[in-house]
């Protein structure tokens, strides 16, 4: 749901954006020297305060390296629901105390440790290709509230940073300046999408039907509801939806096709979804006379699923 806010998105594509020119190379994170020379984090009597703050550092100077993925992994984790934001948090640090375990209980491992060279930075910039097609996404999902100019200005803001980032003075002032900006662009009304969804000729619009008055009529209905920044929903549509063993099959049962777009906010939507105890998406479900709460999917499909229970609520 946070991906129908535009600013949400923004604010994830700068973060992202940062990342990315950062693994280029074209300017660097750099702690306050206060955390190199002080040596609080040594100190305590007591072992695990000790190691516990050791630790704490080490996470600390880790920051600068982290992307691309634990900087992916954390705006993903703040997008989630409180026990998966824990658990995902939970993973990155026995994921970060993995390799300290294996040395210490495996020291003679030290030895097949890749030796530091060139071959880092090219691999540095093998990650930083994964983050771009991250900033593709989600320029793509931005699409969906403002037009190209828009998308100009943005990228074109942030080449702006990336050279002031170089100068000796004033670069803190200048960038914070410019990253206002990027959130004063989205209120210009030149810069907004008003497009509607657009919708298959085979599909109906969610909100411009009631599934109960096609139920009556004894026909069997299929709702897909998607949205343009559901990744599990795109891999749907490409690989079991949009199959043409799936689109033959709904022609042969003569499946009423009914689509609801989220990727915008919708009462509707969020209503119907509450119903059945459901905050996210994909949602799918078949629907027919006998069937008229309908039989909930799984997320991830497959056309074996799809067909099996349309033969159910077809008999």
């Amino acid at each position: 749901m946070h991906f129908q806010e535009p600013y949400f998105i923004i604010f994830i594509l700068i973060v992202i954006t940062m990342f990315f020119i950062n693994t280029l190379g074209l300017f660097e994170i750099y702690l306050p020297k206060f955390f190199y020379t002080s040596n609080i984090f040594g100190m305590g009597s007591n072992f695990f305060s000790k190691n516990f703050f050791n630790g704490f550092f080490a996470t600390l100077l880790a920051t600068p390296c982290s992307a691309p993925y634990i900087g992916t992994a954390v705006t993903v984790a703040f997008t989630q629901s409180i026990p998966i934001l824990l658990l995902i948090f939970l993973f990155m640090g026995i994921g970060m105390s993995i390799p300290y375990l294996i040395i210490i209980f495996f020291p003679q491992f030290i030895s097949y440790l890749p030796k530091s060279g060139r071959w880092t930075l090219y691999f540095k910039y093998f990650l930083s290709m994964l983050l771009f097609l991250t900033i593709l996404w989600l320029t793509n999902i931005l699409l969906g509230y403002y037009n190209f100019l828009f998308v100009i200005f943005f990228f074109s803001i942030f080449l702006i940073i990336s050279l002031i980032l170089k100068l000796k003075f004033y670069h803190t002032s200048l960038t914070l300046i410019l990253l206002s900006v990027l959130f004063i662009l989205p209120s210009i009304d030149n810069f907004k999408n008003n497009k509607n969804s657009s919708f298959d000729n085979e599909w109906q619009d969610f909100s411009e039907v009631e599934i109960s008055q096609i139920i009556d009529d004894n026909k069997i209905i299929f709702l897909d509801i998607t949205a343009d920044w559901c990744i599990t929903c795109q891999f749907n549509k490409v690989n079991v939806i949009n199959s043409k063993e799936i689109r033959n099959f709904f022609k042969k049962n003569n499946v009423i096709l009914v689509k609801a777009d989220w990727t915008k906010p919708n009462s509707k939507i969020d209503l119907f979804l509450k119903k059945y105890n459901k905050f996210g998406i994909p949602f799918n479900a078949i629907y027919s006379k006998q069937y008229p709460k309908g039989i909930i999917l799984s997320e991830i499909l497959t056309q074996k699923e799809i067909i099996k229970n349309i033969e159910i609520v077809n008999q």
